[in-house]
């Protein structure tokens, strides 16, 4: 007879060097989010919003949120096990739908056993990360959004795709044209004569910020990391659905030394592109 043994795996990420999310999982390897922790960092960091009731009442807290996994990755039997204010707990969940994870066919499920997120908020900390950040309120390049932070296919969104914003003084004709621009072959590359691409993906939020940045096809000699280097300094317009703002998903190849493809035109790394 087989035992199986699983051990409860606990993760802190301080977000800006302040606020807090805890991830307690059975599998680290199968259930960490697309990036890992430090992917739902970058997300917090940039997409949270501290409830102007909480800060009135000043009301520090903590929101738990206990979930499973299906092998498809998304998050079922969701639910909040901890909320220290109905406003705290509606923030926590809005960041916690944009988290994504990934897709693992043998991801062992065990009816009785939850992953679980807790969300700490401080009014203290939230002072350092606005002022890090250089904002306080999440500013939307398209109004209305979609609230049910439901995402799309870059391929679904027809006319409506997102596409990236640069500054009058910036003269880029495209995102592609930006790439090129803006690229660093590194030297170790160049020194190995090393040719190929770097495949990422990655989720255009309604605030057109980046989130859930994950490598698709890595490339070594430090390709991967001025990929991600690169796609990391842009901002975009985000892609429209029925008039507001969404969710989403794109996958693009930064090529050295051969063709990129800007947008595939599924989720797919073996597509064409768009």
């Amino acid at each position: 007879m087989r035992i199986l043994v699983f051990i409860l795996f606990s993760f802190v990420v301080y977000i800006g060097s302040a606020q807090k999310v805890y991830l307690k999982s059975i599998s680290k390897a199968d259930n960490s989010p697309v990036g890992d922790m430090k992917s739902v960092k970058t997300l917090i960091f940039n997409e949270m919003y501290y409830p102007i009731e909480d800060i009135k009442s000043q009301t520090d807290g903590t929101v738990a949120i206990q979930y499973q996994l299906t092998s498809s990755g998304v998050p079922k039997n969701v639910k909040v096990i901890l909320a220290t204010s109905a406003t705290l707990e509606k923030e926590a969940m809005r960041l916690f739908k944009k988290i994504e994870f990934p897709e693992k066919k043998n991801r062992v499920y065990i009816e009785s056993r939850y992953e679980v997120m807790t969300f700490n908020f401080s009014r203290k900390d939230w002072v350092k990360v606005y002022t890090k950040r250089g904002y306080k309120e999440i500013m939307y390049p398209h109004e209305p959004i979609d609230s049910t932070e439901k995402t799309y296919f870059y391929k679904e969104l027809k006319e409506d795709k997102p596409y990236a914003l640069f500054s009058k003084k910036e003269h880029y004709k495209s995102y592609m044209d930006f790439i090129s621009a803006k690229m660093e072959f590194p030297e170790e590359a160049l020194r190995l004569n090393l040719k190929g691409e770097v495949v990422v993906s990655f989720i255009v939020e309604q605030s057109g910020r980046i989130s859930n940045v994950n490598v698709v096809q890595p490339l070594g000699a430090g390709c991967t990391q001025e990929a991600l280097r690169l796609i990391n300094m842009i901002t975009w317009y985000p892609g429209r659905k029925d008039g507001k703002a969404v969710r989403t998903k794109m996958i693009s190849s930064i090529g050295f030394g051969v063709n990129s493809i800007p947008f595939y035109g599924s989720f797919n790394a073996s597509g064409g592109g768009n």
